[in-house]
């Protein structure tokens, strides 16, 4: 693999993360045998016990979210107060079910959290069965991560005592391992590790844990000694001594089972399996050191870019998030799971690590990974955004064993390497039968048509070009159907899908927890069955590329079908071009753009074709230029448009009137700003994207205004590979940028305070006699029902859909004039205009039709609630209105009246 070094001073000079606390440098080696140095100098130190996510001076830090994980089995460590407990514990496997086995898409882990404390042992009687014990109350603790590995320690301390403890996945095991070294013990004070599942069950003598029809194993060198205390056990441990200070050893292995492979041991447990005792034999034979999996990790770290920019913390971030995405990675199927807390393939959410695999010319990992979706779209007849980790894919045409992956017996050797989901690259291929398979909706097969044109591009440009076309040619009957059979609107192109990460996926479960107008003018969300500026562009984009793919392998027939596909959706992209940039959405009901910014989707035009790194720009056969190619208008003046209407409270680029962004937004903005030679805000963008990140270095979600993490449906996912790996790929690109910015420190332009004023579409013409605000486009057949609507001319009806952004103060100003008396004909018609004299409030348009469903509470369809459709503000508005004339007709209240007979 080429490495390329990436050396200069970071831009942002100075940078102060506000989520880091200082690293201290407790020794130059530490009691593992490892250089204070050889630590990230990301985490958390010296911070509070129990931990709550402040410092000592009260200011919010985040929780740290450090996963340990092979591909096998994960866990992570700092989310709970107490730094050692491990969470999330996945396995074998990362695939997690529910009791009947089916898959679960959202869930911690298959095990519950494990909590392994020191205690004070003493003994009222001297008898190993009366053992009493006290646990051990901690002052302070430390989390940090060795740079290039998944391989967490943490440091807790209580007076003279200080336990230090490695915690890692054994390579190509299903094995979680802590190493725990406690220094500073009293002889009249004995310490024990007490190994705490209050929710499982404990076999006497300790050797098993079990969850409900599962049983881990606990092995390890240690004593077992039973506690009176249910559900404890507690581990003497061993003396030891480390550069000639002594200290208490325990080296613990928790090995996870397949729900096939539990064993059930008596009582007294002396009828085990053969399959027992292996697995123990094995699990003591695992060396009391750290060291293989350390060489295992920095040899798979220093394949990647080395990055020597003079800034510590961002090198550490560098060389750190490929990890985080690699101990994600499952084995069996070779996609990255969204672990914290996800389960599962997920389309949208591999371009993250898609970009980030190839900045590092992965092209392995990437293949493989594209290769089980392909399969799997095939197993199931129906392209799925998301899928199982874990199908079994071996009765597919085409099938072959991986060879070189040893299968894993259920008595297996933990030496052996796990079996994967096979030989993937024969399936799906020209030979096989695609009609009748379906595809998603909105933007998952555009996605797919591009993920797989990056990783095509990309091996190109890495001098692998006969690889890159022998995938291409594997994979193109697959691209072919995600192409051309996603439905498009004649009119207006691709709706939304609904579960965008910017959407329902993430950032709009904010609205379903704010009060009214919290998150808008009142409502700055898009609903999502809108008609999408994005999506659109997206398969747009996907066309294009797809034009220079079917050129390299000689398929007119897909070349013509791709430039025809591009050619329609250019006129389609169109549409939402207004005013030299283009809009978010499209009303399905109206045909009217959204008015204002939205970070995610205007943002999209400037990376849809990453370079990698390298924007290099070529002639594609379609005379456009690629790979960077573009969407047909100005993006300078789009770019303009976007940086002055996005802007709210602490944290500037997100979505007009919101105060929270997601997790990637400012990546976006950093890519954008680095492709426009926009200094100012790239160092804006680039200082606020550190200072968002958590204290492992990744990043979650979604984000409040001031950098901190949400809670999503109830819970922050942490450590996300999708919006991490798009921020890798960002910072990567603006450290390549800077190298022809002389003066990438300029002092940052000055930001407006509030949002820029924007107009509205609520409007109607001089002649309306109807205003409608309806959320169906069929309102018009409708009015009939309506005595008083009867007789209206269509021409003189005016609609807005409910979910477009607007205020009762924008209602107002249509329907009540504050301009003296309307300029009539000789017919008495209304021509506009004003006589003058008179100040007075009039009548602007007769009659105001709420359509049914419209003022429903909490609606994502609208995006207001009750608040703002029964509030003060819109009852002062229509009783005036009333006052003055106007009719007001609510469909549901009227058919409400119906059902009673009135």
């Amino acid at each position: 693999m080429g490495n390329r070094n990436f050396r200069g001073g970071l831009a942002v000079l100075g940078l102060t993360l506000s989520i880091m606390l200082p690293v201290m440098a407790f020794a130059q080696v530490d009691p593992f045998g490892f250089n204070e140095d050889d630590y990230s100098s990301w985490g958390i130190v010296d911070a509070p016990y129990p931990y709550e996510g402040y410092d000592a001076g009260g200011n919010w830090q985040g929780f740290g979210c450090f996963p340990v994980g092979n591909g096998l089995v994960f866990a992570h460590l700092g989310v709970d107060g107490d730094f050692n407990t491990l969470k999330g514990i996945t396995g074998p496997g990362y695939q997690a079910h529910d009791d009947a086995g089916h898959a679960e898409w959202w869930k911690e882990g298959d095990w519950p959290g494990l909590k392994v404390k020191p205690v004070e042992l003493n003994s009222a009687t001297g008898q190993t069965g009366d053992l009493r014990f006290a646990p051990v109350e901690w002052e302070n603790q430390s989390i940090q991560v060795l740079r290039g590995t998944a391989m967490v320690r943490t440091i807790q301390r209580a007076g003279d005592l200080t336990l230090y403890c490695m915690t890692y996945a054994v390579p190509n095991a299903p094995i979680l391992t802590r190493y725990y070294l406690l220094a500073g013990e009293q002889p009249d004070n004995p310490i024990g590790l007490a190994v705490d599942r209050t929710d499982c069950v404990f076999d006497p003598t300790g050797l098993f844990i079990a969850s409900g029809e599962r049983l881990m194993e606990v092995m390890g060198s240690t004593t077992v000694e039973q506690s009176n205390r249910k559900h404890q056990t507690v581990l003497t441990g061993n003396k030891s001594e480390n550069n000639g200070t002594p200290y208490k050893e325990w080296f613990i292995s928790f090995r996870l089972f397949q729900p096939d492979q539990v064993y059930q041991p008596d009582s007294q447990c002396q009828e085990i399996s053969d399959g027992f005792y292996r697995y123990s034999n094995e699990l003591n034979s695992i060396p009391n050191n750290p060291e293989s999996t350390y060489d295992y990790w920095k040899s798979w770290s220093a394949q990647n870019r080395q990055f020597d920019t003079g800034d510590r913390r961002l090198d550490d971030l560098m060389t750190q998030l490929p990890v985080i995405i690699e101990a994600q990675r499952d084995h069996y199927s070779g996609g990255v799971a969204p672990l914290v807390s996800y389960h599962g393939y997920w389309v949208r959410d591999h371009n993250g690590p898609i970009l980030t695999y190839l900045a590092n010319e992965r092209f392995h990992e990437v293949t493989r990974m594209l290769r089980y979706h392909r399969a799997a779209c095939l197993h199931y007849g129906h392209c799925w955004m998301q899928v199982p980790l874990d199908l079994d894919l071996s009765d597919l045409p085409g099938w072959q064993p991986d060879l070189g992956a040893a299968l894993m017996p259920p008595a297996g050797r933990i030496n052996a390497t796990p079996t994967t989901a096979g030989d993937l690259s024969q399936i799906g291929t020209t030979d096989a039968d695609w009609e009748g398979v379906t595809v998603e909706g909105a933007e998952i097969p555009s996605w797919i048509v591009l993920q797989h044109y990056w990783l095509w591009w990309a091996m190109h440009e890495a001098g692998r070009g006969e690889e890159a076309d022998a995938f291409l040619k594997e994979a193109w009957p697959f691209i072919k159907l995600n192409l051309f059979q996603l439905p498009v609107d004649e009119h207006y192109g691709v709706r939304f899908h609904g579960d965008e990460t910017y959407a329902g996926g993430a950032l709009y479960s904010t609205y379903d927890r704010e009060e009214s107008g919290a998150i808008g003018y009142p409502n700055g969300y898009i609903p999502t069955d809108f008609f999408s500026f994005d999506n659109t562009l997206l398969h747009r984009s996907a066309a294009g590329q797809a034009i220079w793919m079917a050129e390299t392998l000689n398929d007119d027939e897909a070349r013509h079908q791709a430039a025809a596909l591009k050619q329609q959706l250019d006129g389609l992209v169109n549409a939402y071009a207004t005013n030299h940039h283009w809009a978010p959405a499209l009303s399905p009901v109206t045909g009217q753009t959204w008015p204002t910014p939205f970070a995610n989707i205007g943002l999209r035009p400037f990376w849809l074709a990453p370079a990698l790194v390298s924007p290099a720009l070529v002639a594609t056969p379609d005379g456009v230029l690629g790979p960077s190619e573009r969407a047909p208008a100005t993006l300078a003046s789009h770019y303009d448009w976007l940086r002055a209407g996005l802007w709210r409270g602490e944290l500037p680029f997100t979505t007009p009137w919101s105060d929270y962004v997601t997790g990637h937004g400012l990546g976006y903005w950093l890519i954008a700003a680095c492709q426009q030679g926009d200094k100012s805000t790239a160092v804006i963008a680039a200082e606020q994207l550190l200072n968002t990140a958590g204290p492992e270095g990744a990043w979650c979600e979604v984000l409040d205004g001031a950098g901190h993490p949400v809670e999503i449906y109830g819970r922050i996912n942490r450590i996300r590979p999708w919006e991490s790996g798009i921020n890798y790929y960002a910072l990567a690109q603006y450290l390549e940028k800077q190298s022809g910015w002389l003066d990438l420190t300029a002092a940052a332009g000055q930001w407006p305070a509030e949002p820029p004023q924007v107009n509205i579409p609520i409007y109607a013409h001089p002649f309306t006699e109807v205003f409608v605000i309806t959320r169906e486009d069929d309102y018009l057949d409708r009015l009939p029902d309506y005595p008083e609507l009867a007789g209206i001319d269509h021409q003189n009806v005016a609609a807005i859909d409910a979910g477009l952004p607007f205020a009762v103060a924008d209602l107002r100003s249509l329907l009540i004039h504050n301009w003296g008396e309307m300029v009539l004909d000789s017919a008495g018609n209304r021509l506009g205009g004003s006589t003058g004299g008179t100040r007075d409030p009039d009548l602007g348009i007769p009659f105001l039709f709420f359509d049914h469903n419209v003022r429903a509470a909490m609606d994502r369809r609208t995006m207001k609630d009750q608040d703002f459709w029964f509030g003060p503000e819109m009852t002062e508005l229509l009783a005036e209105y009333e006052a003055l004339g106007g009719v007001v007709i609510d469909a549901d209240k009227v058919a409400e009246a119906r059902l009673r007979g009135e």
